[in-house]
């Protein structure tokens, strides 16, 4: 099963390279407050799509054994299982 997600993080605009990351740290800041694993340990895929409506919008595919139940109750609504 793979689970993709495309979601929003809402954050200041970052003015800098590497947005990416800061990207991450802030989606594995809300997993880990919901004692969810790390985003950065999960994604075989991510892709920030741009900065809209004060956040970040990002593509993301889970690797294998991942499911929707590994994600926080605020990526979990917009992720999608598929076989």
């Amino acid at each position: 099963m793979v689970v993709s997600i495309f979601d929003s993080i809402p954050m200041k605009q970052l003015d800098k390279d590497g947005v990416k990351f800061d990207v991450l740290g802030a989606i594995d800041k809300i997993q880990i407050s919901e004692g969810k694993p790390p985003f950065l340990y999960m994604i075989d895929t991510f892709e920030i799509n741009g900065y809209r409506n004060g956040g970040y919008e990002f593509f993301a595919v889970l690797k294998n054994g991942y499911s929707k139940d590994d994600l926080s109750s605020q990526f979990s609504k917009n992720a999608h299982e598929n076989d």
